[in-house]
């Protein structure tokens, strides 16, 4: 499984990893526990081919995210004066900015043109999926019907009509499943 395989983008595109149970975290409250190597390898991949990568603040700090040598990342709060916000240390990244998001589509506006990264949690990208071209989601498992069932939760969850997307399942070589999908049938 190759993000080659889907290819850049403009525009907004979904990057989730999710369990088998359909939940994008697991017993240790991050994705870590329901990720894996290759699932690691395309989130690079696609931090690669982006320009921005946009995650909410809750992700940000449940996950420990620090500044990306790839591409600049903005950490969204519908709230951002009230947050005890860590800043992501500098590491000789790109920089980080906390955006103000409790006007989702004037911040969807001002994302402008560009390929960017979403790697936000199911609330903020359930709102978001109006603007979402694409998406790139991956569960863990060799076992295609349980892959189906997960990712079909996910997207009952997100709001997301499976009909509305051009889709493409690939198997990788390391026990992972992948939906590539694109809005808007061929």
């Amino acid at each position: 499984m190759t993000v080659s395989q889907f290819g850049p983008w403009q525009g907004l595109r979904l990057a989730m990893v999710v369990g088998t149970d359909g939940l994008s975290r697991g017993s240790d409250g991050t994705s870590h526990s329901v990720s894996n190597p290759e699932d690691r390898a395309q989130l690079m991949a696609l931090r690669a081919l982006a320009d921005l990568i946009v995650t909410d603040a809750n992700t940000a700090e449940r996950e420990g995210y620090r500044q990306s040598k790839l591409a600049p990342i903005q950490v969204w709060s519908r709230n951002p004066g009230a947050r005890t916000w860590r800043p992501i240390e500098a590491a000789g990244g790109q920089p980080v900015n906390l955006i103000d998001s409790s006007d989702l589509p004037r911040a969807v506006q001002q994302l402008g043109p560009g390929a960017v990264l979403l790697e936000t949690g199911p609330n903020l990208s359930r709102l978001l999926m109006p603007w979402m071209g694409s998406l790139a989601i991956t569960v863990p498992t060799r076992d295609v019907e349980v892959a189906r069932r997960a990712t079909l939760d996910l997207l009952a969850n997100l709001a997301a009509d499976l009909n509305e997307w051009e889709a493409t399942w690939s198997l990788g070589e390391s026990n992972s499943y992948a939906l590539f999908a694109r809005r808007g049938r061929r």
